[in-house]
């Protein structure tokens, strides 16, 4: 879900912003976009690792988790932007929130591999 997205949203747009005779939109922009994306791949496969967990362990914590850290992020950055935050403020803390999530994900592949 997370690599159709970024093809459909980012992807596609910025080949076509390329390729358009006025510049549209600032490479600064077309990058910040990927690298949201990015961010979003791996929030993407945290989410798909906890709901993993919710049903494998039969634990629904672990699915009101991923809904939940879903919904502030999107909603959390949806509010920055609209309240004028920078682009690239927005996109730090994004980043700095997908550390985790991808040291989690490592943590988990780590676990299942030695059962």
């Amino acid at each position: 879900h997370g690599g159709i997205e970024a093809v459909l949203l980012v992807g596609i747009n910025s080949v076509a912003l390329l390729f358009s005779p006025l510049p549209l939109a600032a490479p600064s922009l077309m990058f910040a976009a990927g690298v949201e994306r990015l961010c979003t791949l791996v929030f993407h496969v945290c989410w798909s690792v906890m709901i993993m967990r919710a049903v494998r362990g039969k634990k629904p914590l672990w699915l009101a988790l991923a809904l939940l850290t879903h919904a502030a992020l999107d909603t959390g950055a949806a509010l920055a932007s609209f309240a004028g935050v920078g682009v690239w403020y927005i996109e730090l803390a994004l980043a700095v929130c997908a550390a985790p999530a991808a040291l989690f994900v490592i943590n988990e592949f780590r676990k299942e591999k030695k059962q």
